[in-house]
């Protein structure tokens, strides 16, 4: 690869009237490649300040717009894993369940439970799941084990949770077969029928609030 046509020709690399683009290239590179000053590299070149100055830029511009076309990944996508770790033991333990970190659109992801109040503000994060395990036993894990320190609802007082909880006391989640979503009421019969659907229209009605927590 002729380096000097590749910058003059692609990357905005040139010189002047009494310089040319070989020079302001040995300029750039003495100066980085030696970690010269500006004025060091004067006295070298016989050039004013002002001249190594405006050269240094300009070629160290070209320069990195050079960068970021040949500085990157071999496997963009990174869709191999590097031999290096596949053959070294001391790797094996961090990928031995990796699999349980893809969702189901193919890609790394991760579960996180968790509980805020209604001023918005989380009570509760525990983001140590793969995107792959079910919400019942991660709650389970989260409810149950000391170590996660979950804050247990009182006698007489209640959390909204999502369909994929267990119905347990203390714990309100919506009935299922029955229409729950608020767009669902607005798009089809505005009526609410009976006290099951009535029920989950007041809990998505509050389920907006850990929705907006997230950004969602």
């Amino acid at each position: 690869m002729d380096l000097l046509s590749l910058l003059e020709s692609l990357y905005g690399l040139h010189g002047s009237r009494r310089t040319t683009t070989r020079e302001v290239l040995a300029i750039n590179f003495y100066i980085l490649g030696h970690n010269e000053s500006i004025r060091s590299t004067c006295e070298r070149f016989q050039h004013s300040i002002e001249t190594i100055s405006w050269f240094f830029y300009n070629g160290l511009q070209a320069l990195v717009r050079l960068s970021m076309e040949i500085i990157a990944p071999v496997d963009k996508f990174f869709h191999d894993i590097p031999e290096k770790i596949i053959i070294d033991t001391r790797y094996i333990p961090y990928f031995k369940e990796t699999s349980r970190l893809i969702g189901r659109h193919h890609s790394p992801t991760q579960n996180v439970m968790a509980a805020c109040d209604f001023n918005m503000c989380f009570t509760f994060v525990s983001p140590v799941w793969e995107g792959s395990t079910h919400d019942a036993p991660i709650f389970k894990h989260a409810v149950m084990d000391p170590k996660y320190n979950f804050p247990t609802p009182p006698p007489g007082k209640f959390y909204l949770v999502d369909v994929g909880y267990p119905l347990q006391r203390g714990y309100l989640k919506p009935y299922l077969g029955t229409r729950y979503h608020i767009p669902n009421f607005r798009r089809g019969s505005r009526t609410i029928m009976g006290h099951e659907e009535l029920f989950n229209s007041r809990h998505s009605s509050l389920r907006s609030v850990i929705e907006c927590s997230f950004g969602v």
